[in-house]
């Protein structure tokens, strides 16, 4: 992505990644509902849809979320002990 999509709003080419401060965001594929990225330390996957409804987080759009520290998951070597949140509906 170009320096002046991101200054202009303009939609990113699927599958590549967006820096923006420490925050690392990548756009999910075509045909996918799952996005994944880093905010400081933690990492984050969460799965979007286009509405929100009664599957969503709070009716929301997104219906599953997992936020973690990639150390200690290494560390542990256990997913869920790496974890500060995980909703999944």
């Amino acid at each position: 992505m170009n320096e002046s999509a991101l200054k202009n709003n303009e939609p990113a080419q699927f599958g590549v990644a967006a820096v923006i401060g420490s925050t690392h965001f990548t756009k999910f594929e075509s045909g996918t509902n799952w996005c994944n990225g880093k905010i400081g330390k933690y990492n984050f996957q969460a799965k979007l849809f286009d509405e929100g409804s009664t599957f969503g987080i709070k009716k929301g759009r997104v219906s599953k979320l997992a936020i973690w520290d990639e150390e200690v998951r290494q560390k542990e070597r256990n997913f869920i002990k790496g974890c500060i949140v995980v909703y999944d509906r």
